[in-house]
C-alpha cells in the first residue's frame, strides 16, 4: 500500500518533504496528465569572453538565480532603457 501524500503549510515544507521523499512512496496516489508545453519565446546565442560568463555565474549565484536568467533580466531591463529614451 502507497502513502498519501500530505498537505504542506509551506512551499518551504513541501521542498523539504521532497527532497527526502520518492514519487516511487505514493505512485497509487498519482494520475496520468497530458500536459502541452507552448513556448513563445526563441533562444539567442551570444558569445561571451569566459571571465564574463565566470563573473556573471558568480553574480547570478549571488542572487540565487541561473546566469540564464541573470542575462535575460538584464536583457530586459536594458530594452525598457531603450525604449524610455527613443520615444
Amino acid at each position: 500500500m502507497s502513502k498519501k501524500i500530505p498537505h504542506f503549510k509551506s512551499e518551504e515544507e513541501e521542498v523539504r518533504f521532497w527532497d527526502e521523499h520518492s514519487l516511487d512512496e505514493f505512485e497509487n496516489e498519482l494520475k496520468e496528465v497530458n500536459v502541452e508545453c507552448v513556448r513563445d519565446n526563441d533562444v539567442l546565442p551570444v558569445r561571451l569572453d569566459r571571465n564574463d560568463i565566470q563573473h556573471l555565474k558568480n553574480l547570478a549565484r549571488k542572487k540565487g538565480l541561473t546566469q540564464g536568467a541573470l542575462a535575460r533580466m538584464w536583457i530586459k531591463e536594458r530594452l525598457v532603457q531603450e525604449k524610455i529614451q527613443n520615444n
